[in-house]
């Protein structure tokens, strides 16, 4: 039996069976790669009776990682979440890119070291690394104080050392070790509002009175979470860093100087509560500093995108309490990016590459057993001639490749230590009909190649994300 001739009640009576409320079974029918997935991992696994909660809502998420991708291998995350091996979201994710990045050649061995099955961090060594840090960090701790906090919950969970720990652990521990070491928060710790100025007609009586011409201080802003941290600590908007003066003179004389952010989700599922974080953060860094924000769809894979999607992410914003400054679509930017991709060519700083995915990630330094660290190397096609690549990009535009056949890279820093360095795709090959332009591209840009120029076409001023981990083959 295979998931994909279910009926919606068929799935629902699997899900069912596995624990899954009613509630949550209609939310999963709503994405039918999420349910396929899903449903592909009970009749592998043969899984019929109910699970516990955490393994039924670990299924899920990796129904939502995979979403309908056929990869081999994939009962090896399954029975280990059913056995008890993956407890977390986190090792769910790190042995789903195992074997998305092994497949076929993947074990289970190598999967679960790569996931970090078996290793317990302990509330003991959780201590020990917090202290550790704040030791170092002394010295900054105590000047910045509690204004400092923000930051190093975040810097302490990126630790290697902790990759593994309990999230559960560092909020405690950190708030008694620091506690400790700065006592109870005091006058230094609060921001204190300047008091309104008085009316005219109060100002005038006040200096006729008191015979004073002190100046009142301009009022500050009430301390939230944009205006202390890492947030707090951003470049003004007209400030910001650029090689080219004159561009910065532009872009100050076309927004007055003021804050631009933007929301750019990819219109191919439905927002999670991590995107409630991103929403946040752009629409509320923009409101606090009278700036605007963009909510701006990145369709950028014609293959996942489907209208109700488009709607549903439109919907959620307005639930959170925000609205749009504009709706725009990276496909509203097409045009201008082939041109540039076109232009980068012309540079010299572009190749069409013909390699495989097995190769890419050799020439990334991953090793035949799936590690990284390997010797890099630049593809066989790095060296081809201006002209040639040209024509093989247009080759690509206009359909004669199929699909994994070719795609453009840029050229970047291969021995770098930094992945985002190792000759990123820009543009690859999709034969599928986009939701807004139809049938007129056969190849899309990729996010890392579309992302930043579309942030500088709408002339953004902060683009606050996550940190990216993977680089795209």
């Amino acid at each position: 039996m295979s998931s994909a001739t279910l009926s919606d009640d068929e799935l629902s009576s699997q899900f069912s069976k596995l624990g899954f409320q009613d509630a949550k079974i209609k939310e999963i029918l709503k994405n039918k790669k999420v349910s396929k997935s899903l449903s592909d991992f009970i009749i592998e696994s043969n899984l019929n009776t109910e699970l516990e909660k955490t393994k039924s809502a670990l299924l899920h998420n990796l129904a939502t990682l995979v979403k309908g991708e056929n990869l081999p291998n994939l009962k090896f995350i399954v029975d280990d979440i059913v056995n008890g091996k993956l407890l977390t979201n986190l090792q769910v994710g790190e042995a789903y890119k195992y074997i998305k990045s092994n497949g076929s050649d993947s074990n289970i061995k190598d999967m679960e070291a790569a996931s970090g099955v078996g290793i317990v961090i302990t509330p003991e060594m959780v201590n020990e690394e917090v202290a550790k840090y704040i030791n170092d960090n002394k010295s900054h701790i105590e000047q910045e104080r509690y204004k400092c906090v923000p930051g190093l919950f975040a810097n302490i969970k990126n630790l290697p050392s902790l990759k593994w720990a309990s999230p559960s652990l560092f909020k405690p521990t950190i708030d008694k070790q620091i506690l400790e070491l700065l006592g109870p928060k005091d006058e230094r710790d609060i921001i204190k509002k300047e008091k309104k100025k008085p009316a005219k007609s109060d100002s005038k009586k006040q200096d006729n009175n008191n015979n004073t011409s002190e100046k009142t201080k301009p009022e500050e802003k009430p301390r939230s979470m944009f205006s202390e941290g890492f947030l707090g600590e951003l470049h003004k908007a007209d400030a910001v860093p650029q090689m080219y003066p004159e561009l910065l003179e532009k872009r100050t004389k076309d927004t007055n100087g003021q804050v631009y952010t933007r929301f750019p989700p990819e219109p191919n599922g439905y927002l999670h509560i991590g995107h409630s974080k991103a929403i946040m953060v752009n629409f509320g860094y923009a409101k606090f500093n009278n700036g605007v924000c963009y909510l701006r769809y990145d369709d950028t894979n014609p293959e996942a995108e489907e209208d109700r999607y488009f709607v549903s992410i439109l919907s959620m914003v307005k639930w959170l309490g925000f609205k749009p400054w504009k709706i725009t679509y990276s496909s509203d930017y097409f045009d201008q990016l082939y041109e540039l991709a076109e232009k980068l060519i012309l540079s010299g700083k572009a190749y069409v590459d013909h390699s495989t995915p097995e190769e890419v990630r050799a020439q990334r330094g991953v090793k035949p057993d799936g590690t990284p660290g390997g010797e890099r190397f630049p593809s066989p096609y790095r060296s081809r001639s201006i002209e040639e690549n040209l024509k093989e990009f247009r080759n690509m535009r206009d359909g004669k490749y199929s699909v994994g056949k070719a795609f453009l890279r840029m050229k970047m820093d291969i021995e770098s230590p930094n992945p985002q360095m190792w000759d990123l795709v820009a543009y690859r090959v999709l034969d599928s009909p986009h939701p807004r332009t139809g049938t007129k591209w056969k190849i899309y840009p990729t996010y890392d190649f579309t992302h930043c120029l579309v942030d500088s076409f709408e002339e953004i001023s902060h683009s606050l994300y996550q940190l990216k981990e993977n680089t795209v083959d």
